[in-house]
């Protein structure tokens, strides 16, 4: 875990960065053909379209799947100019992919496994993971900006204006957590309000100058994620409610889910660690567009729910094995206390597995719902399961 709210714990820093290393090596063995290959994937002839329409003086959201804040277009737009289509692709298959990488290590490095388990977790996540097969499959720049949201989360404290500008441009690049900088702001309780603050100041400067650019066809991304609840592969609040024939508008989520959050976060004292659970678990929640990929950005609270669920198997044995020969009652009271981890556990499979879920679309929409109702209310229970496991050892570690 992290041990205090400066730095995290469980590896030092020359192993850090030999993990670092063997992941991006790791990483480059497996993915370096999808990122090679001289074609154009689903999700990309959304970006050359999107470029396209830029370069021709109209708004990239005539392309009806491209849910990107403009200043992607521009980029897409000027690397396409510099480099050529493939070229351009290649250049942006290589930062997702680089991105996911340092997704995976920060994801460890934060809950602080150490360097053998971690690195044995990151190379099976990287090579079997259908969260991180899915991106590299159909060509999706989501890592980037998972990794720089990751990074701002992790290292705010040190370097709160680096970390709120990285932020700021992984939202600018494509909107994960654009509740988080608000967070940041309301982040009075726990450690080193003022650096929270720095480092939310500074996310919404760097996103709101980034977001100049294009100003004009803001409008349009919004039009667009607002029709995308029939989206087969979207599992958000969103699409989930409209399944089942209640049509809120995705404002109307952002706005309660943000709020309602804004006011949680506000109200509690919560070490670094705790906020950065409460902060991606609320920002995934609210997203009107969630994407299997998405949750790149939840393998931090997936790895935290993984170290305590064993934990707690193990207290849980030694427990039994300390009151042999109790009666009934007391085998209830196990069961008991084992049901949340077992059920924490198929929560983590059913986000790491929620890729398959696209195979729902012939099915009626309220089934459709039903079904992926199981993946969306994991994110809160495995969020409040982290935080209730992270807060017992907060009380255990404090003198009495």
């Amino acid at each position: 875990m992290i041990a205090n709210d400066e730095t995290p714990s469980g590896l030092s820093a020359p192993g850090k960065a030999l993990l670092l290393l063997a992941v991006l090596v790791a990483g480059g063995l497996r993915w370096h053909q999808a990122v090679l290959e001289d074609y154009i994937k689903p999700d990309e002839t959304v970006y050359v379209h999107a470029a396209e329409l830029w370069s021709a003086g109209k708004s990239p959201y005539e392309e009806s799947s491209f849910f990107y804040p403009p200043v992607f277009a521009w980029a897409a737009s000027e690397l396409t100019d510099i480099f050529g289509t493939l070229g351009y692709l290649k250049i942006q298959r290589a930062s997702s992919l680089m991105g996911i990488c340092l997704a995976t290590w920060l994801a460890v490095v934060i809950a602080a496994w150490r360097w053998w388990p971690a690195l044995l977790l990151s190379v099976a996540w990287l090579w079997l993971s259908p969260v991180v097969a899915l991106p590299m499959a159909i060509g999706n720049a989501t890592g980037l900006s998972t990794a720089l949201t990751l990074a701002c989360l992790c290292f705010w404290l040190r370097q709160p204006i680096a970390a709120g500008s990285a932020l700021g441009l992984g939202q600018a690049l494509k909107p994960i957590a654009p509740l988080a900088a608000l967070y940041f702001l309301a982040y009075r309780q726990g450690a080193n309000p003022r650096r929270a603050f720095q480092t939310g100041a500074a996310s919404l400067v760097a996103g709101g100058l980034l977001l100049l650019v294009g100003l004009r066809y803001l409008p349009g991304m919004l039009g667009n994620a607002t029709g995308s609840g029939h989206q087969p592969y979207n599992f958000s609040l969103h699409r989930v409610l409209a399944g089942f024939g209640v049509p809120i508008r995705p404002v109307w989520i952002v706005a309660i889910v943000g709020l309602t959050g804004l006011w949680w976060i506000a109200r509690q004292r919560l070490s670094k660690l705790e906020f950065l659970v409460a902060v991606l678990v609320l920002n995934l929640f609210a997203a009107p567009i969630l994407w299997a990929h998405s949750l790149l950005l939840f393998l931090p609270v997936q790895l935290l729910a993984v170290a305590q669920i064993i934990r707690s198997g193990r207290s849980i044995r030694s427990g039994r094995s300390g009151r042999s020969g109790r009666s009934i009652r007391s085998g209830a009271l196990g069961w008991r206390a084992t049901l949340p981890h077992i059920v924490a556990g198929l929560a983590i499979a059913s986000t790491v597995l929620s890729a398959s879920i696209g195979g729902l679309a012939a099915a009626p929409s309220w089934i459709q719902s039903a079904l992926l109702t199981v993946p969306l209310l994991s994110l809160p229970y495995l969020g409040a399961y982290v935080l209730g496991g992270l807060r017992a050892q907060r009380r255990l570690s404090q003198p009495e």
